[in-house]
């Protein structure tokens, strides 16, 4: 028997209590469209037509009740183990992952990204290489570029300005050196560009953004930071205008079925709320430190 999923027996019994295929895919946090297509694939890997398929509704075929009088002990399982669960007081999470400057971002704004009625926690991944959305290591990607692939949704953000900053206290030093990232780590653009034009005076190496952003509070020299990081931090002080070739435009993105999941959702709505708010500081046209 092929291609037989345990995952499309319990929607089939959920669509054969709830009667339409709407209401499952509300009870499921789907798609009518993806719970149709799981039915006849698991029609095709049985052999048996299980529905007949009305405006109204779905209607059991004589095999579709057969199939759900031989699934009552599993049905019955199932509900036991849910009844465990649920006992057990666990909250589910949605994992938010982005650059370290992008969670940090979002991190500072937590209240807003996350409540105490919430039924979900949410799990910040700080990570330079992108994770697999595709393979449901994540929920929710912020990241500098739209996917690719079919199975990804994704909405623009704002533009990320990127300024080189210095100590407030040395703003007016000539020939101050650079912060360069650690070229044997994962070197993000902004890093590319200060080794390839000021490789020759770089007085420090950081290995992360965060410790990047410390030598610049310390003084050490000048760092590229995303505006939105920059403006932010009270000691620091844009040296030149923003840098136009490191702007980029930031997506979040979600997978296709995902998305349509209420915790899902309702993170991404308060990450692109947040964002949106701060528009202006992400392009550089405000200084949350003035």
């Amino acid at each position: 028997m092929k291609n037989l999923s345990l995952d499309d027996l319990l929607v089939f019994i959920v669509i054969a209590e709830c009667g339409t295929i709407s209401e499952a895919a509300r009870k499921l946090d789907s798609s009518p469209a993806t719970l149709g297509r799981r039915m006849a694939q698991l029609e095709d890997a049985i052999g048996l037509r299980l529905f007949h398929r009305h405006r109204s509704g779905y209607e059991l075929t004589r095999d579709g009740r057969c199939v759900l009088k031989e699934l009552q002990p599993m049905t019955r399982g199932w509900q036991a183990f849910e009844r465990w669960l649920g006992g057990r007081a666990c909250k589910p999470r949605v994992r938010l992952c982005g650059d370290a400057w992008t969670m940090r971002f979002l991190a500072q704004r937590f209240a807003e990204l996350s409540r105490s009625e919430d039924p979900f926690d949410v799990m910040f991944l700080a990570s330079e290489a992108r994770m697999n959305i595709e393979q449901r290591e994540i929920d929710i990607d912020v990241r500098a570029a739209p996917p690719t692939a079919a199975n990804l949704a994704s909405r623009r953000l704002a533009a990320v300005a990127h300024a080189a900053f210095v100590h407030r206290d040395r703003a007016g030093e000539r020939g101050l050196p650079w912060i360069g990232i650690e070229p044997d780590h994962v070197v993000p653009r902004t890093g590319v560009w200060v080794l390839e034009r000021h490789a020759a005076d770089i007085a420090a190496y950081a290995a992360s953004p965060q410790t990047l952003l410390d030598l610049a509070v310390a003084g050490v020299g000048i760092a590229v930071l995303p505006c939105f990081v920059g403006d932010a931090v009270p000691a620091l002080c844009r040296l030149g205008p923003v840098i136009d070739e490191l702007t980029e435009v930031q997506h979040i993105v979600f997978h296709n079925e995902a998305r349509y999941h209420p915790h899902i959702r309702a993170v991404g709505d308060r990450i692109i709320h947040v964002v949106m708010q701060n528009a202006d500081l992400y392009e550089g046209r405000r200084c949350a430190s003035a």
